[in-house]
C-alpha cells in the first residue's frame, strides 16, 4: 500500500527481497496480478442475517 502511494507521488520504490534480488514496485504490482489488498479493506466478519432473539445466554444463565 505504501509503495503504491509513493509511486503515485513520483518516487521510485524498490523492494529488496530476502534473496538479495531487487524488485521494482511495478514488478511487484504485476507479479501480484495488478492488485494489492489493503489491511483496511479486509472483509468484515460474518454476521447472521437473523440474529438470535435475546442474544447468547451468559454462562449459567438461560436465555429468555
Amino acid at each position: 500500500m505504501l509503495g503504491i502511494m509513493l509511486t503515485r507521488d513520483g518516487f521510485e520504490v524498490l523492494h529488496i527481497r530476502k534473496t538479495g534480488r531487487v524488485e521494482s514496485q511495478k514488478d511487484v504490482f504485476l507479479r501480484l496480478g495488478g492488485e494489492q489488498r489493503s489491511l483496511l479493506d479486509a472483509p468484515k466478519p460474518w454476521r447472521s442475517p437473523m440474529p438470535m432473539e435475546g442474544g447468547h445466554g451468559v454462562a449459567g444463565k438461560p436465555t429468555r
